[in-house]
């Protein structure tokens, strides 16, 4: 069997983009992939990060997303210097919405979309 790697980065010329994929049934998996990620954006020297998650299966209950938001709070403070879209699968939409409020009370720039497009005018705004 072919080992799937969890994301790809694409140094685009407005932002960078991390397209993800795979299961993510662990947060602290989730924590290392997102400071692999911000190192590499902030390597760029970019501010706009969108990350596609439409293709990662999501294994968490709901009051996961209040923990990871407090994981990034302690251990990724570093994300609440750049602006950050995520773009999810319609069924990871609530578990995202719930995150993405949870973070922005928290001080981070976060959003969450299931369409491309509105993610990237949001981003770009």
């Amino acid at each position: 069997m072919k080992k799937v790697e969890p994301f790809e980065i694409i140094h685009l010329k407005a932002y960078t983009l991390a397209k993800c994929q795979g299961k993510r049934n662990k947060l602290l998996q989730v924590i290392e992939n997102a400071g692999i990620i911000f190192r590499q954006t902030e390597a760029h020297k970019d501010t706009l990060l969108m990350i596609d998650y439409r293709k990662v299966d999501f294994a968490f209950p709901m009051n996961d997303a209040f923990n990871l938001a407090k994981m990034f709070e302690l251990m990724l403070s570093d994300y609440q210097h750049i602006k950050m879209v995520v773009i999810c699968a319609e069924h990871n939409l609530n578990f995202g919405a719930f995150w993405k409020e949870i973070s922005q009370k928290r001080g981070f720039n976060f959003n969450v979309f299931t369409d491309e497009e509105e993610a990237e005018q949001w981003l770009m705004a």
